[in-house]
């Protein structure tokens, strides 16, 4: 039976200062120093001797052969093994085997410490032994307790040979010197219940659904130099979460009985998986990307999950959440690739792509943020790889039967952003999407963004809805296209407001203007020209609002409707 082995303090010890007089940088210090030391091992010191002396009268007495394991946190030995005893009287009987046990372990009292008042029977146990060519066992349990109330793991184990009634050993997991243990609480029972559910809500972020009736208990407090007791409530505390299909959370808590500090924490799940939840700074909203912007932490949905040798483990799910097999500690990366977009790339001279290495410190709830500090160059990645994966969504939720992303096959598509390449502007190539950095000398370029001052910011093109808008320019091929331009141009702008469910396109594309650069919205009130339809209110871009805006106000009175 095994001991808790959580908690606890220190045993060293403290010096006192030095005499008036002195120097302490002398060598008068380190002298008095390693006296005062020499004397605060005297006890220990004469313990190892007294024990010394124990080992060697029972050595005389049931034989040379006998060893003794001695736990230096507690200075008494714990198991007393490698000779033969007999008993004072031959056991003839179960009740036999627990008295003779009882006898053995009475006579070794000197070197277990533990004093046979404070243990209580609590099984007898054949071991058939012989089927394997050995001789049967009989092993007798006494557990520890003072005035009934119960030392964790504290027990002793009695062997003994089941023909011939001689000792094999003896085993001690208790605690010495309790014989004068107070066992008597300073905080009630119901007010460790209040502690309990307190601390599990702080721990865990869930009001406790459960807690169990608060057990006085002596824990072992054990650390590198001590195992010492202490008395304490012991109360379970659990969130099952049955409606929510989520795993159940469990804490064991040991709080001081006599102040209410907490003593030790133990997770009461075993759990053989370890999970959490990939999540990233992004954009917030639709606005656009720059180092001043608002930004916002969202789940990456279906992201890769490496291991630390590079190899897949799994992907996350589309909430961000991961299950992978093993125990905690485990070290995962993660990067802006995952089930349905490939790697998003970071343009040179910009730097390399984001990857975090992460080591899971918790069997749950543990969080992996891939960028904790966000800034213009990593967001971009996360705003691309957040707005391809959200596209992908909105088309398997608007139409289930849609397999048109499946025709990408191995050649996902992705985006290379802050692509110094382009000036202010978003473009496609292949099976990617081209994103520039913010940049502050193209807002006033003669194009279709020519409003713009040109001391205005052009900020990153990373943002939500041109992600979107320059996406459906890959994906309408697929569907077999568009007669002319405009109608694609302004069908890529129904996309880019649809999946954003708002109805302003580039928002906030350029700052520091007077009135809105690039701006097209899907409440606009173009009319459809008759004559030249390509050019009629400018470029395609500016004359697709005719199909954007009304495709867009059909969508909003179908909501309302």
């Amino acid at each position: 039976m095994g001991r808790d082995a959580e908690g606890g303090g220190t045993c060293k010890p403290r010096y006192p200062p030095p005499l008036r007089g002195t120097s302490t940088g002398a060598p008068f210090h380190w002298l008095l120093a390693a006296i005062v030391a020499t004397l605060w091992e005297l006890p220990a010191i004469a313990r190892q001797s007294d024990l010394d002396a124990a080992l060697e009268a029972w050595r005389a007495a049931h034989g040379d052969l006998w060893e003794l394991e001695v736990d230096p946190t507690v200075g008494f030995g714990v198991y007393l093994y490698g000779g033969l005893a007999d008993p004072e009287t031959r056991p003839e009987d179960e009740a036999g085997f627990v008295e003779a046990a009882m006898g053995f372990v009475q006579a070794s009292e000197a070197l277990h410490g533990i004093d046979p008042e404070t243990l209580a029977f609590e099984r007898r146990v054949f071991l058939p032994l012989s089927l394997i060519d050995s001789s049967d066992k009989i092993t007798v349990r006494f557990l520890q307790q003072v005035d009934g109330v119960p030392v964790e793991g504290g027990c002793v184990n009695v062997l003994m040979d089941a023909a011939d009634d001689y000792l094999l050993s003896v085993q001690s997991t208790g605690l010495p010197g309790l014989e004068t243990f107070d066992t008597t609480p300073s905080v009630p029972a119901a007010a460790a219940s209040v502690l309990a559910s307190g601390r599990f809500l702080s721990d865990t972020g869930f009001h406790a659904e459960e807690t169990s009736a608060p057990r006085l208990v002596i824990a072992q407090i054990e650390d590198e130099t001590s195992r010492t007791p202490r008395l304490a409530w012991f109360v379970q505390a659990s969130a099952w979460r049955e409606g929510e299909r989520l795993p159940p959370v469990s804490f064991y808590y040991w709080f001081d009985a006599r102040s209410g500090e907490l003593v030790r924490t133990r997770d009461a799940v075993k759990h053989y998986d370890v999970s959490g939840t990939v999540v990233s700074y992004v954009t917030t909203g639709t606005g656009g990307l720059h180092e001043d912007g608002d930004f916002e932490v969202k789940p990456m949905s279906r992201i890769a999950i490496f291991d630390a040798n590079d190899e897949m483990i799994t992907y996350a799910a589309d909430d961000g959440t991961f299950t992978i097999p093993g125990t905690a500690p485990l070290t995962i990366k993660v990067r802006y690739e995952g089930e349905v977009t490939a790697q998003i790339e970071n343009e040179p001279p910009n730097g390399a792509e984001r990857e975090e290495t992460h080591t899971l410190q918790n069997p749950t709830g543990n969080i992996v943020t891939m960028n904790d500090s966000p800034d213009e160059e990593v967001t971009a990645q996360a705003n691309a790889y957040y707005w391809i994966t959200r596209v992908h969504d909105w088309i398997a939720a608007t139409n289930p039967y849609d397999t048109v992303w499946n025709s990408f096959g191995t050649d996902l598509p992705f985006a290379k952003v802050n692509d110094s390449g382009l000036q202010c502007n978003g473009g496609v190539s292949n099976h990617w999407l081209r994103l520039s950095p913010s940049d502050t000398s193209s807002c006033g370029d003669e194009d279709h963004w020519s409003r713009c001052m040109q001391a205005a910011l052009c900020t990153n093109t990373a943002s939500a809805t041109i992600i979107v808008h320059e996406l459906s320019h890959l994906l309408f091929p697929k569907y077999g296209g568009f007669a002319t331009l405009t109608f694609e141009e302004g069908m890529a702008d129904v996309y880019a407001l649809y999946v954003t469910d708002q109805e302003i396109y580039a928002k906030d594309l350029c700052l520091d203007v007077e009135y809105p650069c690039g701006d097209r919205r899907g409440d606009n009130a173009l009319r459809y020209c008759l004559y030249g339809p390509e050019g009629c209110h400018g470029d395609t871009h500016l004359s697709g609002q005719v199909l954007s805006g009304a495709l867009w106000k059909m969508r909003q009175r179908l909501k309302q409707s």
